[in-house]
């Protein structure tokens, strides 16, 4: 091998006693299985250039654009010096020397340490069970990891704890981050014993970033654990800026002694977020879209709550349907049966009088459900001065969960999504429609209520 020196190397010590011996030397850095080592001793070089070597210095293995972090055998001063051939010791020192288009690969252990991830830098763990990043009993507020534009955590466990009354955040994407940043594969946990009200977030997103689709989802195959006693905020996953994130074949576990816990909340007018093919489980709710647009697909919401709040199925929800053919009477109240039914053939009653469950149909849910969309049409078009009602009653309830009225300026159809009520499976929903004037001879109406 060109530039190799093989066999041993032979020289004395200092003092003349005994010998130093240095094997496979590759002198012109021609054969990267052998790395360089340059050994002085008594200021004689074994380098076959002649250069003039420190004590001990190893030069180490190029690794092209790959930084390496072993705690074990890593040393920050001299990894600094030669960055993409020797290890470091600590995550933070690493990232330090990376630039953007770098890959810092970290071996298995547990690194004490919060981490800030520079833009276009992409951080890959050995392994979830035994490459750690964690921050245990921190006193003061704290975030373990920062995301910025263009970067990427991989393969990583991420613990976070306090017992004082600390902000805590388990990973927070800056403003343009939660657009083209990425988790994968990691297990993100943060955990507050404090009764007070401190702050507890597992993934937050506060800056902003561009709203609109993009391939490249915020957090994927991944799991997020939140345990808090605080009285204040705590979410697995908040969205409290203008911008787009994305959750993928993700666990998101909010649980604990807290009075305020939620799954995944958006709470920014411009914000979006997407939860696609994954399982959210919050203690107060499982999702909350305080502000802003949540879009759901195949996902599992483990107690079925969203606050009342509705959010947008990314495929169309199963739906109960109801209609009425026919005249309907002036300020009157239906009783409304699924299907589409002729008005003479409903119980039906002026509106004066109270509403009474036991003349509505209980129509059963299959499965634990969410009522999250109410939609009407009727036609012709509304004279002036009428208005067409309907009420959603759950089980023997005499307030209704939902009412929503189309008046001659909606045009002929009418649609709630901003609200929503829970339905287990052994509640019953029971729909009433009630008129408002005269809406004249003739007349269809129509109803429908989706669930998911």
């Amino acid at each position: 091998m060109a530039g190799t020196q093989q066999g041993w190397r032979t020289l004395p010590t200092s003092g003349g006693g005994g010998v130093l011996s240095v094997s496979g030397l590759d002198t012109d850095n021609s054969d990267p299985a052998n790395p360089i080592v340059k050994i002085s001793v008594d200021g004689s070089t074994v380098t076959g250039d002649g250069t003039p070597a420190s004590p001990l210095e190893v030069i180490g293995i190029p690794r092209g654009n790959t930084l390496v972090v072993d705690s074990v055998y890593g040393n920050d001063t001299t990894a600094t010096a030669n960055p993409h051939s020797l290890p470091f010791q600590t995550i933070s020192s690493a990232l330090l020397s990376a630039v953007s288009g770098d890959n810092v690969q970290v071996l298995a252990g547990v690194y004490n340490e919060k981490v800030i991830i520079p833009s276009g830098v992409a951080l890959t763990g050995s392994s979830t069970q035994v490459t750690i990043i964690q921050q245990l009993n921190v006193i003061t507020s704290t975030t373990l990891i920062t995301m910025n534009q263009n970067t990427r955590i991989e393969n990583f466990t991420c613990s976070l704890s306090s017992a004082g009354n600390n902000n805590l955040i388990g990973v927070n994407f800056v403003t343009g981050a939660s657009i083209n940043a990425k988790i994968r594969g990691c297990v993100i946990n943060v955990t507050s014993t404090t009764v007070n009200a401190p702050s507890v977030i597992g993934l937050n997103s506060s800056g902003t970033s561009a709203t609109t689709f993009a391939s490249s989802d915020a957090i994927a195959r991944s799991t997020v654990n939140l345990i808090s006693s605080s009285t204040g905020l705590s979410r697995g996953v908040y969205i409290n800026g203008a911008n787009r994130f994305t959750v993928r074949e993700s666990v998101v576990y909010a649980r604990g002694t807290g009075t305020n816990i939620v799954g995944v909340e958006t709470n920014d007018a411009s914000a979006v977020c997407e939860i696609k093919t994954s399982t959210i489980n919050g203690l107060l709710y499982d999702v909350n879209r305080t502000l802003g647009i949540m879009i759901v697909g195949s996902t599992d919401l483990v107690n079925n709550t969203a606050n009342g709040n509705s959010f947008t199925p990314s495929q169309s929800p199963a739906s109960f349907s109801f209609g009425t053919i026919g005249g309907l009477a002036t300020n009157h109240r239906y009783y409304m049966l699924t299907g589409t039914i002729p008005a003479n053939q409903l119980t039906s009653e002026a509106k004066a009088n109270p509403y009474d469950p036991a003349k509505a149909l209980p129509v059963p849910v299959t499965q634990v459900s969410l009522i999250i969309a109410v939609t009407m049409s009727y036609q012709p078009a509304l004279p002036v001065g009428t208005a067409v009602s309907l009420f959603i009653y759950k089980n023997s309830s005499l307030t209704p969960e939902i009412t929503l009225t189309m008046l001659p300026a909606d045009g002929g159809i009418k649609r709630l999504d901003t609200k929503s009520f829970s339905l287990s499976t052994l509640d019953v929903i029971r729909v009433t429609m009630e008129t408002t004037g005269n809406l004249g001879a003739g007349g269809s109406f129509q109803a429908v209520i989706g669930y998911y």
